[in-house]
Order: C-alpha cells, then sequence, then structure tokens
C-alpha cells in the first residue's frame, strides 16, 4: 500500500484524505519530503482493522486510520495533522502530555486498560472508557521519530458493567426489605452515589392520586426548589415551577430546563451542574405507584443505553415497593388473625402479652399461631400456641381451621392430652392440612395450676421466685404425624407473680447452631428479667432469635398477677 502518484493505494476514506492533506502546512512537512519509514508506517496504519494512530515529530503530528476516525467524533476531520496537544486539550496536560514525553523523550512504552478520559466529542465534554498504549517509533540508528498510539474505547462495556452492578446493589438492598419504609431507605442509600445518578427524587402518588409525595431524594436535601414535599398531578403538561409528574404518567419524559426551573443542581461527580432529568413512572407495566425523578449525567449523551438503566431503576424500585406494601397487607391481615383469638377480656388474676412476628419471608402470613380460651368464665385459660408446618397462605388457612376445631374441643374437654388426641384425630380426616406442632394447657388463674401437653412443640418457660427453667413433661408426636395415640399431660404450679412463656421454634431455632444453643439463649434472656410483662416479651424478641432465621415467632406471656393485700 505505497503512494502512487501523490495517492495512498489502500481502501477506506482515511487514505484518501491523508493524500489529499496539506501536509506542508504541517510541522512534518509535504508528502514529497517524507523519509521512506513514515510512509511504511501510513501504509501500515491504514491498514489495520484496528484503531490505530501515529504521533509523529517532536510535536506529535497525528495521523490515524478508518477505524479510529469515528471514534474522535466531530473532532475528526479536522484532528488529521494537527499536534495532539492541539487535538486533546483537555486530556493533553493531565494525562497524555506526559506519557507523549515520555515516549519522545526517554522511550518510554505505557499502556493503560478501561481508562476514564473525558474530551469534548460532538460538543460535549463526555465520560469515555479507553484502552490505549503509547510506544516508541525509531530509526535504524535508535533516533525516536514519533509514536504509535493504538487506541480502542470500551465505553459502553464499561457503562453497561456498571450500570448492572447498581441494578444488582438496589436490587439486593431493596428486595431485602419488607416494609415499604424500609425499602425506601435501602433504595435510597443504594442510589446515593451512583455516577449515572448525579441526583434521584421519588414521589409516590397519594391514595387519592391528586398528589405526589416526596418518599426519598439522593444528592439532593427534601424540600428544596427541585424536591418539594408534595407535587400536584393535575395535568400540566409543563409543571409549572415544579416537576411535570403528570406528563410521565404514560411514559418516561425529559425534562431539560432545570436550570430555569430550579437554578444549578448537582451534577456530581462532576463539577458541571446536570442539565437534564428523565421522569419515569415507578412501578411495573401494570402497576404505578409514583414517578422516579433522575438527573443526568452532564457528561454523558442521554441515548438508549442510558435511559433503559433510569426505567429499569424505576421499575425494580416499584416491584419492591409493591411487594413490600403487599408484604405489610399480608402482615396486617396476619396480625389481625391473630388478635382476633384473644378474648376481649380476662380475668383480673391474670396478665397477657402476646406478640406475632412474621418471617423475613415473601409470604409473610405463616401458620405460627397463639390463642386464649376463657373456660368457666374466665377462671380457667386455654392457653394455645402452634406452628402449621409452612409459610404461605395454605398454612394459614390450615392454623384457622385447627384453631377453630381445639377451641371447639377446649370448651368440652378440661384434659389437655384428650384435647390434643381429638384435634388429631380430626387432621387425619383434611388432606391439606400439613404436619403441626402444637402445646396446650389450662391454666386455673385461681390456683394456679397448669396442666398442658404438647405435641412436639419446644417447652413453656417458666419464671418464678425460684429461677427460671423449663417444664418438662406431656410429650408427644405432633398432630397430624405418625403415632401410637398415647398422650398424656403434666401438671405445674404457678405461684402468684409467676410469668409462663409459651412460643413457636422461631424463637430458638438457628441456621448457625443447634436448638441446645437457642434454648439456653432463651434461658439467659429471660433470667434477665424486666419489670413488666409487656417488657418481658420484647426483650426476648430483641436478644434470642438468630437474625439470620427466617421463620415465623408467635409468643404468649402470662402472669399470674398476686393477690391484692388492704
Amino acid at each position: 500500500m505505497s503512494e502512487v502518484d501523490g495517492r495512498w493505494v489502500a481502501p477506506g476514506d482515511m487514505a484518501r484524505r491523508i493524500a489529499e492533506h496539506d501536509w506542508a502546512a504541517t510541522p512534518i512537512g509535504a508528502q514529497e519530503s517524507w523519509p521512506e519509514s513514515l510512509r511504511l508506517l501510513v501504509d501500515v496504519c491504514l491498514a489495520s482493522p484496528a484503531p490505530l494512530m501515529i504521533a509523529w515529530g517532536p510535536e506529535a503530528v497525528q495521523l490515524y486510520n478508518d477505524a479510529l476516525a469515528p471514534l474522535m467524533g466531530d473532532k475528526h476531520p479536522a484532528a488529521l495533522g494537527m499536534t495532539y496537544a492541539a487535538c486533546f486539550p483537555e486530556i493533553w496536560e493531565s494525562l497524555q502530555g506526559p506519557q507523549v514525553a515520555a515516549v519522545l523523550e526517554q522511550g518510554a512504552s505505557t499502556y493503560h486498560e478501561d481508562q476514564q478520559v473525558c474530551f469534548v466529542r460532538n460538543g460535549v465534554l463526555e465520560e469515555m472508557y479507553w484502552t490505549f498504549g503509547w510506544s516508541p517509533i525509531r530509526a535504524g540508528d535508535g533516533q525516536i521519530l514519533g509514536a504509535f498510539h493504538p487506541a480502542s474505547e470500551g465505553t459502553n462495556r464499561v457503562l453497561g458493567e456498571r450500570r448492572l452492578a447498581a441494578l444488582v446493589t438496589l436490587a439486593g438492598a431493596s428486595g431485602e426489605a419488607r416494609r415499604v419504609d424500609d425499602v425506601l431507605v435501602a433504595a435510597m442509600a443504594a442510589l446515593g452515589g451512583m455516577p449515572d445518578l448525579p441526583f434521584c427524587i421519588l414521589y409516590l402518588t397519594a391514595p387519592d392520586g391528586s398528589v405526589a409525595d416526596l418518599a426519598g431524594t439522593t444528592g439532593l436535601e427534601a424540600g428544596g426548589p427541585a424536591s418539594p414535599e408534595v407535587v400536584s398531578l393535575a395535568m400540566d403538561p409543563t409543571g409549572g415551577e415544579s416537576w411535570p409528574l403528570a406528563s410521565a404518567a404514560a411514559g418516561t419524559i425529559e425534562v431539560d430546563d432545570l436550570a430555569a426551573r430550579f437554578g444549578a443542581l448537582p451534577g456530581d461527580p462532576w463539577p458541571e451542574p446536570s442539565e437534564r432529568a428523565l421522569i419515569v413512572p415507578v412501578g411495573t407495566p401494570r402497576t404505578s405507584v409514583g414517578f422516579l425523578v433522575a438527573g443526568l449525567s452532564p457528561r454523558r449523551p442521554l441515548d438508549r443505553a442510558y435511559q433503559d438503566f433510569v426505567e429499569l431503576v424505576a421499575r425494580q424500585l416499584g416491584s419492591s415497593i409493591i411487594e413490600a406494601a403487599s408484604s405489610e397487607r399480608q402482615h396486617e391481615i396476619s396480625s389481625t388473625l391473630q388478635r382476633s383469638f384473644l378474648p376481649a377480656a380476662l380475668p383480673s388474676a391474670a396478665e397477657l402479652a402476646v406478640r406475632y412476628v412474621p418471617g423475613a419471608t415473601d409470604a409473610e402470613v405463616g401458620g405460627d399461631w397463639y390463642d386464649v380460651v376463657p373456660l368457666d368464665a374466665g377462671r380457667h385459660l386455654g392457653l394455645v400456641i402452634g406452628d402449621v408446618m409452612g409459610h404461605d397462605l395454605g398454612a394459614a388457612a390450615a392454623m384457622g381451621r385447627l384453631s377453630s376445631a381445639l377451641r371447639a374441643y377446649a370448651l368440652d374437654e378440661r384434659d389437655p392430652a384428650k384435647v390434643l388426641d381429638r384435634l388429631h384425630h380430626h387432621v387425619s380426616q383434611l388432606a391439606d392440612v400439613e404436619m403441626t406442632t402444637l402445646l396446650y394447657g389450662v391454666l386455673d388463674t385461681t390456683s394456679g395450676t397448669f396442666d398442658f401437653a404438647s405435641a412436639g412443640h419446644p417447652p413453656p418457660l417458666l419464671l418464678d421466685r425460684q429461677g427460671v427453667r423449663f417444664l418438662e413433661g406431656g410429650l408427644s408426636a405432633p398432630i397430624g404425624a405418625p403415632s401410637d395415640g398415647a398422650r398424656s399431660s403434666a401438671t405445674a404450679t404457678l405461684e402468684p407473680g409467676a410469668t409462663l412463656v409459651l412460643y413457636t421454634d422461631g424463637l430458638v431455632e438457628s441456621r448457625s447452631s443447634d436448638l441446645r444453643t437457642g434454648f439456653a439463649r432463651l434461658l439467659a434472656a429471660a433470667s434477665e428479667v424486666p419489670e413488666t410483662l409487656e417488657e418481658l416479651v420484647d426483650h426476648l424478641l430483641r436478644v434470642v432469635p438468630d437474625p439470620s432465621h427466617d421463620d415465623d415467632i408467635a409468643v404468649l406471656g402470662v402472669r399470674l398477677v398476686p393477690p391484692t393485700t388492704h
């Protein structure tokens, strides 16, 4: 591919441009004066399918090929024949100048992979990522004539990986939360500091649909000019002096007059302010719960990949919020169901404290339950703690049926072991009820006698003046499991002021240790007896369960009130 009659015998646009360029006006002079080595190097450069530049002479005059030309944006074609310093003043002093000097003066070679580079391309100072090197071009006598500068752009790949990592972080942070408030906190923490999102403002639509309420911000203080606490959803296509959220109800819109609306808004991590933002509906294709206002980087063009990223962020936010809201509703249903089991009034001789803590699972309605059945006008209390296998609506439904059946048997039969026998027989007739562990006891609030039977359930915990201990005895196979039919009751006596704690296995089970460790933790925590029963139950739930365990927990605490003296 040598030069023939002033033309370079090579395909492509750059061969023509090099042949036609007025090289006499450049530091390297007219083509007729070029050394043979430069002609051969230009042949090599033009033939290369990879982006390649020759920086010739001490001034580093640029010659490059067709593969590199489009990567230079609107610097091409004027860049041909320019010195590197004049073509890339944005990166000359800070990045390339020292490297070119090292090559031309010392013969040093350099290589950089995915180096962040910011220069003006297509009229905009862009954040880009390049892999490039510098290596000397020597004459036969060792003299350095110029430098090879292979360079390839990896911006799309680097940004794609970065954005994917951001989405994974967001999904992990917000997806683990089970309450909407927790999702919002986790999401804002994950979004804060993301290079592609200088600021974010999240609005959730009010139930009546008339306004959107501020739910979180990153990069901006809440309640500022650009982040008002409430934005009207009236159909104002301009949004007035605020954000035109209503216009984004049908899909993503761009707002490109941020400075006129709000003044300078942050463009972090860059010093320039963000000039544009996207407003994206938050939610799924079928359900929208609000809007994400995402500030855009002042150093990246808004291309399809950038918009897709912002829309995926909004979709992930919406999915986590909707899931958490559903969990909260299920939790409320479950809590309401649990509360419905409690009697409207208790005898004055007994104090009661109950808790139900759903597990950290997708379905927060589980099969754990407690119940208190007044017997003999409240003199006796039937105490129930149970755990149906499973953590879904089916388990909750089975729990409801078992609770109803047990109440009926408790009203008809005083012996806890016989009540469990009847319940076991009832379950054997049901095809859709899983195995259940259950403890049922009858407490005489006058004498303190507590008769109880356990169908594979953890033992009751007793706290009195003698200390803290588990009540043993009365143990048999779980309800619904194969059994020899031999169930028996055990008896304990509670003194006035004594406390009885019934609980499900979620309180003591752990992935990292055996049950004995869980029971030991429970005994130790119960030994630190708080003043009130409510405080005791809260204390046990705070310090005993393994944080990594995701099972439901039900706790039923009963304390015999000492008789008043006059």
